[in-house]
Formats: C-alpha cells, sequence, structure tokens
C-alpha cells in the first residue's frame, strides 16, 4: 500500500500587499469604543436613561468619542495591529491589543482631567469605557478564533487521517492540514505515547492516546490513513507502528524532517 501525499503550498497574500489591506478588526474595534463607552456612561448614572441622554447630546461626549476611535486605530495601524502582523486571537495578539488600547485609555484619562470641565461625562469615564474595550474586543477575537480552530477541516471529501506525534512536526502539520483548503487529509486524533499529552488539543484536534490504542482508535474515527509526524522516531518503533497501522487498515505516510521541507507554508509533505 504505497502512497504519497504531494507538496501544496498554502495560499495566501504576498508580503508587499499584505501591509496594505486593512483588517476588518479596525471597524469592529471602532464600534466596541461607542458601545463601551455609552455602556459605561450608563453604568456611571447609575443606569438612568434620562442622564445617559443628555451626556449624549453634549459636545465632550463626541470628542472623547472621536479621540479615543482615532488613536487607536492610528496606534493599532502602527503597530501593526490592524494590518494582519499578527496571528487573530493569538497571544502576541492579545498583548498588542492590550499595550494599545491601555495607552489609548490611560491618554485619553489624562486629556479629560486636563480639559478641566467634564461637561456631562465623568472624569472616570475613560478608565471605565477602556476596560470594557479590552475585555470586549479579546473574547470577540477568541470567538472567531475558536470558530476558525473547530469549524477548520471538515470538508466531506477529505481523507480522515490520524496523526502520530503531538511534538512540533505533528503540532505543524494538524494546524497546516486545518487551514487548507486544499489538503485532501481532515485530521480526526493524534497520537502520541507520551500519557502528559492525552486530551491535549492541537487547533481543535485532540491527543487521543499513544500507539498502543492504534487499532481501536482507527475504527472508533473512521480514519483511513496514519501520518507519522516524528521525524526522529527509531526505526524500530517506526516498524512498529507502521505494522500496527497496517494490521488495522490504515495506510502509512511519513512526515520528513522539518528542515527538509522545501518551504515552511507547505501543507504537508509525507512519504511512504
Amino acid at each position: 500500500m504505497t502512497r504519497s501525499a504531494r507538496l501544496i503550498r498554502a495560499k495566501g497574500p504576498s508580503n508587499g500587499s499584505r501591509g496594505l489591506v486593512a483588517s476588518p478588526w479596525i471597524l469592529i474595534d471602532a464600534l466596541l469604543w461607542a458601545a463601551m463607552l455609552i455602556v459605561a456612561l450608563w453604568m456611571r448614572y447609575d443606569f438612568s436613561i434620562d442622564l445617559l441622554a443628555q451626556s449624549l447630546r453634549s459636545n465632550r461626549f463626541y470628542s472623547l468619542l472621536f479621540g479615543l476611535i482615532a488613536v487607536s486605530s492610528i496606534s493599532g495601524w502602527a503597530t501593526g495591529l490592524y494590518r494582519g502582523r499578527f496571528f487573530p486571537g493569538s497571544l502576541l495578539e492579545t498583548s498588542a491589543l492590550t499595550v494599545v488600547f491601555g495607552g489609548v485609555t490611560t491618554v485619553a484619562f489624562l486629556v479629560h482631567i486636563v480639559a478641566g470641565n467634564a461637561d456631562g461625562v465623568p472624569r472616570s469615564t475613560p478608565i471605565i469605557t477602556g476596560a470594557f474595550t479590552i475585555l470586549a474586543s479579546i473574547v470577540l477575537r477568541s470567538v472567531a478564533r475558536r470558530k476558525e480552530l473547530f469549524g477548520a477541516g471538515l470538508t466531506k471529501n477529505r481523507e480522515a487521517a490520524l496523526v502520530f506525534g503531538a511534538g512540533d512536526g505533528g503540532s505543524q502539520l494538524v494546524r497546516q492540514l486545518r487551514r487548507s483548503k486544499v489538503s485532501e487529509f481532515n485530521p480526526v486524533g493524534v497520537l502520541d505515547d507520551d500519557p502528559a499529552k492525552k486530551n491535549m488539543l492541537i487547533d481543535g484536534v485532540r491527543v487521543l492516546g499513544g500507539r498502543d490504542s492504534l487499532e481501536e482508535l482507527a475504527e472508533s474515527t473512521g480514519a483511513s490513513t496514519l501520518i507519522i509526524a516524528v521525524p526522529s522516531l527509531p526505526g524500530d518503533a517506526l516498524v512498529e507502528i507502521r505494522n500496527r497501522a497496517e494490521t488495522a487498515g490504515l495506510h502509512v505516510l511519513v512526515l520528513p524532517p522539518l528542515g527538509a521541507l522545501p518551504d515552511p507554508e507547505c501543507v504537508a509533505g509525507v512519504r511512504r
């Protein structure tokens, strides 16, 4: 049963054009600033609709709102937050967002204090608004990230595959397979002999067990292929896993060392 999977380059925008395209989050965050400012005022006025309405008619409200949106948009663009520099929902993006929005909040608060007459907008409003906006933006990005992770790789025409190895090679392989729109494999489970990794999620794919569970997992997941993603696996262990897989009716493919792949953006490079 000799099969091979060809290398497929993940398609995406070039580096030259990527920086010129604004992320839709710049508009979403602007709406969040507006919504959270209104919520902050409503809370500060002890949920009084009349007092909130008076504040919404004040010039200070619109000055503060414009300042928050303008400064956060410019700062986000300058730091790459709205230019695709960070992977959506990643820890790096969350950290950058917190720093940028926290800085914007601090500046808005200081300007609001120095400006003197609050004119219907309590002085603590920028702080409350900033805290709520940071929280709301992180939650929205997390929801979008979760939808991408747990909704990816579900094309019905793809061949269900198990991946052996939850290390760097296996993690990268699962990630690329689930994000690719042209890959022929859909990872339905990961195997690893390290018991500490059992039940760990890799881009929404769970580590189900070790090699001893291979036959059982092949049947329960409906997988037809096993991709071994441990390039440093000893020969005798490779033979054992291959024999177990073939006994379970699985095709066996082996991922070459990551350094041997022609491009880090390749979806998979596997051999029999």
